[in-house]
């Protein structure tokens, strides 16, 4: 049986549902609330330090465009455009600059045909990278400037700038060459690893190509990328984005920045850019925190308030509870009993109406057990009155019937065939007269539980068989053919045969009363695996089918009338009801209610073990009602093939019995053996003696047949014992036990 729950679990269970839910939905929507503020804001704090930092990478790579600007307007430097110039002095002029910024690393000087026609250090730079910014330095005009960023990719202190400018002439200001001067950005690169790092966020100059120029991540490659650069390089203004950065390898909020370099005719973008990445974890750290805090804090009240609330629901629990055990103590018919819960609530007004509801059940059990007890006597009075009517009509009605069946044969003097006609007459109603007071006797044993009722082992066939042989003298003056439908020659169910022949004659009966003339009725008999079905069918009137479960009642009879005979009294087929349900079978009708009724009833097939079960306990109850120690001598013949031989000790055995020393004997037949019970009620004295008999009946038997035969005396108190279930040998077991 599935474990209930108590009430008092499920209202901590909703308690608890009421009281957690709701707070998680709430911290979560706080979460969620506060985690979008906090991501707009850091987001924003990102974008500003990136603008800042971009600010001060422009004041660097500004100050250098200004220099370069500066150095320009020297005719010093444009002299080596014209023929017969002298290059030392241009040298040593140059050389001179070098002084003035340390991060100068050569300059070189190219005329409009691309010739370089100086470079202090080397013109093999200018040489390798003159495709690379040619056609837009050709076109610059004056005062404009071009920035290109070299990245060395294995070295970053070689991390170069390169600043271009067009040189013109002082004369007609005509555009005669460019000039290109290289930075090393090894400041730059320091001043961004000067930025202190957490390791969770880091700042990053790169070039317009995505390559990191510089970070203050000192233990991370330099050619690792975010997977967001695109867009940090197409955006021309400043900002954040949300994304995966491919250096830390987590979800991180990027802020951006441009670095734009002016001049009064000229401004350079998305050369130099600035991102600084923050850890998204990190960022969420403090709100997921706070949020861990308050949910404790939560969880904790919650708890607290769920102390509280147990201790107030046992207030209401207990209440509960003495009313559970005072509604078992009225279910059990204890109704003086009452509840006392001084809550001043509605409970208390709940336990008044229950006790209200005690005393109104007592007053009506009271009212209902003397209106029963009135039933119950005017029930006896009218067994009685029918025992008693009955008894004292039998005995004058056979005597009338007698002395009409003598007037009739002409024993007391001739008759005249008129005075026959009325004789007759009144013959025939002293046997309906008869019948009726059979019936009534009848019904009144079977409603007073004193109808004898004796099941043992019988041949169902057999005893249908006599019974229509009994009936066939009836059907034959109506020419009804009884024809049989038999499964075999012999069937054993287990039964009480005058009672099983009591219900046959009523259906037989009916059958032949309402079947039409020169017709058949039809007995089938089938062998079920537990049972044994019979019917009776006929080609009678037959019956509407809103009657056939009627018939089966008391006094009911039907408007047609039989063929032949008398009418029914209405408590034959009931009669045969009550018999059918004492042999734990069942009895029904069938009809299409136009021609013809089949009506049917079965009985349980006859087992070994069920058998001795039912004899047992019938034994044992009839021990129980005249409250008497019985007891039970088994006997056991263990070789069944010399069985036939045991004809004198099985009679010897039976005399017994009729002298009223034993109950019913019993003999089983199992596979291998017989057993034999018989029970007794007999004193100890006689006990012994009858076991004595027997003894030397069981001596004499052996040595005439040399077979085993064994003798147990078993005796039982009076108390209720149940063999329900229980297999032969247990029975024995349990028998012995008790």
């Amino acid at each position: 049986m599935k474990k209930k729950k108590s009430i008092k679990i499920k209202l901590i269970q909703l308690f608890l549902i009421m009281g957690i839910i709701p707070s998680i939905l709430i911290m979560s929507i706080m979460y969620f609330g506060v985690s979008s503020n906090l991501e707009q804001q850091t987001g924003n704090n990102l974008k500003l330090l990136a603008f800042e930092t971009s600010l001060r990478v422009n004041m660097f790579i500004q100050n250098k465009v200004d220099n370069v600007l500066k150095y320009s307007t020297y005719s010093t430097l444009k002299r080596i455009f014209f023929p017969g110039s002298s290059n030392n002095i241009t040298a040593e002029f140059i050389r001179s600059l070098f002084k003035f910024d340390a991060d100068l690393q050569n300059i070189s000087l190219i005329d409009n045909k691309r010739n370089t026609l100086f470079s202090y250090k080397s013109n093999i730079f200018a040489m390798q990278s003159i495709d690379q910014w040619w056609n837009r330095a050709v076109i610059l005009e004056a005062e404009q400037f071009l920035l290109l960023v070299e990245v060395n990719k294995n070295d970053k202190e070689k991390n170069l700038i390169n600043i271009i400018i067009p040189l013109t002439s002082d004369l007609n200001k005509k555009k005669i060459g460019i000039m290109l001067m290289t930075f090393s950005l090894s400041s730059l690169v320091k001043l961004i690893e000067n930025i202190p790092s957490t390791g969770s966020d880091y700042i990053a100059l790169i070039d317009k190509g995505g390559n990191i120029i510089s970070s203050n991540l000192q233990d991370k490659t330099i050619n690792s990328t975010t997977e967001d650069m695109p867009i940090i390089l197409t955006s021309d203004s400043n900002g954040w984005i949300l994304g995966f950065d491919g250096i830390t390898k987590t979800s991180s909020l990027f802020g951006f920045s441009n670095v734009s370099t002016y001049n009064n005719n000229s401004c350079t973008r998305n050369t130099i850019h600035i991102y600084v990445s923050h850890s998204k974890k990190e960022a969420f750290k403090p709100i997921l925190w706070l949020m861990i805090k308050l949910l404790a804090l939560c969880f904790g009240v919650v708890f607290l308030i769920l102390v509280v609330f147990i201790f107030r629901i046992e207030t209401i629990w207990k209440p509960i509870i003495s009313m559970k055990k005072g509604a078992e103590m009225i279910g059990e018919g204890n109704f003086d009993m009452v509840l006392f819960i001084p809550t001043e609530d509605e409970l208390e007004d709940l336990a008044n109406s229950f006790n209200k509801m005690g005393k109104n059940l007592k007053s009506s059990r009271e009212k209902l057990e003397e209106q029963n007890r009135k039933l119950l006597e005017l029930n006896n009075v009218k067994n009685n009155f029918l025992s008693m009517v009955s008894h004292e009509l039998r005995t004058p009605l056979m005597i009338i019937k007698e002395a009409l069946s003598q007037i009739l044969e002409g024993i007391k003097g001739p008759v005249a065939e008129e005075q026959k006609d009325f004789l007759n007459m009144a013959w025939r109603n002293t046997g309906r007269l008869n019948q009726i007071i059979q019936d009534l006797l009848c019904i009144s044993k079977i409603e007073t539980g004193k109808m004898e009722f004796n099941r043992k082992k019988t041949d169902i066939i057999s005893l249908v068989k006599n019974e229509i042989i009994n009936q066939s003298i009836k059907s034959a003056t109506r020419q009804i053919e009884l024809v049989e439908d038999f499964d075999g020659p012999y069937f054993e169910v287990y039964c009480d045969p005058e009672k099983v022949q009591l219900i046959f004659t009523n259906l037989l009966g009916n059958a032949i009363k309402f079947n039409k003339q020169n017709s058949k009725i039809e007995t089938v008999i089938r062998i079920l695996p537990d049972e044994v079905n019979i019917c009776v069918r006929d080609n009678g009137p037959g019956i509407p089918k809103d009657s056939l479960v009627k018939i089966f009642e008391r006094f009911v009879r039907l408007n047609p009338t039989p063929l032949v005979g008398a009418p029914s009294t209405g408590l034959g087929l009931a009669i045969a009801k009550e018999l059918v349900q004492m042999h734990d079978g069942e009895i029904w009708a069938e009809s299409d209610g136009v021609s013809g009724s089949s009506f049917y009833f079965t009985l349980p097939r006859y087992a070994p073990l069920k058998y001795l079960e039912v004899f047992f306990n019938d034994r044992l109850n009839e021990a129980v009602d005249k409250k008497l120690e019985v007891s039970i001598i088994h006997i056991r013949i263990s070789d069944y093939k010399v069985i036939n031989n045991c004809t004198i000790f099985f009679n010897e055995l039976r005399k017994m019995s009729l002298k009223n020393i034993f109950a019913p004997l019993e003999i089983v037949h199992f596979e291998d053996t017989f057993e034999i019970f018989m029970v007794t009620f007999a004193d100890p004295k006689s006990l012994e003696l009858i076991k004595n008999k027997i003894n030397n009946a069981i001596k004499d038997l052996i040595n005439s047949l040399n077979f085993d035969i064994s003798l147990s005396l078993i005796k039982i108190n009076h108390a209720t014992h149940n063999l329900h279930g229980k297999n032969f040998q247990e029975i024995l077991e349990y028998l012995q036990k008790i």
